[in-house]
């Protein structure tokens, strides 16, 4: 169950018919810097998640800023 009271399969399921336009940016599902750009930003998640996850609440207002400047990106 997900916080917002949905389970997991309806919270993927409503997305699925979702499609977005990324011409601009990639040639097509098979363009290497649709690959590049993906795994970059799944590893730029898990730094995100190891360096803030569980510290919300101890973060100054100055640590809670660069978390949220590093969230944006």
């Amino acid at each position: 169950m997900l916080e917002n009271g949905l389970d997991t399969q309806t919270a993927q399921n409503s997305a699925r018919e979702v499609r977005w336009d990324l011409t601009s940016l990639y040639r097509g599902p098979d363009d290497p810097a649709l690959a590049r750009d993906s795994k970059q930003a799944l590893e730029l998640a898990r730094e995100f998640a190891s360096r803030w996850k569980g510290r919300l609440a101890e973060l100054s207002p100055v640590e809670a800023g660069r978390m949220l400047l590093e969230y944006e990106q």
